[in-house]
Parts: C-alpha cells; sequence; structure tokens
C-alpha cells in the first residue's frame, strides 16, 4: 500500500511538523539536507553541515543529540 513517508517514520502516530522546508529540484538535495540541520542548531550557514553530510555524519549526529534537536519535526514539501 502506498503511504506518505512521514507516516512510516512516525510509526503512523500523527505528528505536527514544527517548520516547513520547500526546495528547488535545481539544488543539490545534501544542501537541502544541511540547511535543515542548520536550522536545528541555530547555525546560519549551512556550508560546514554539507560537509559534514558527506565527511562525518556520526559527528552530525552527535552535534543534533547533544543539542536536543533529533525530536524536532520538518514538513518538507519534496516528501509529500
Amino acid at each position: 500500500a502506498q503511504c506518505a513517508l512521514a507516516s512510516i517514520l512516525m510509526h503512523s502516530a500523527p505528528t505536527r511538523p514544527q517548520k516547513m522546508v520547500t526546495h528547488n529540484w535545481g539544488n543539490l538535495f545534501r544542501d537541502l539536507v544541511a540547511a535543515i540541520c542548520a536550522d536545528a542548531l541555530n547555525q546560519e550557514e549551512y556550508d560546514s553541515i554539507s560537509q559534514l553530510l558527506e565527511e562525518d555524519l556520526d559527528q552530525l549526529e552527535r552535534w543534533l543529540r547533544e543539542a536536543g534537536k533529533l525530536s524536532l519535526t520538518y514538513w518538507v514539501c519534496a516528501f509529500s
């Protein structure tokens, strides 16, 4: 059966997103994810996050976990 990615990720629990994110298919998907992570970490720029996505994903996950940001919810229109 078909369903939204959000339903899968949230185990079908109704979840209200805290922020809405739009995108441009002409940009790199990596940069979209980096911008979301940078927002969660209150960073003004996403370039260092983008680099971590390619080189040290574990470090980025540690930063997000230590900052208590892994439970933030974003609506990414690319996935709806």
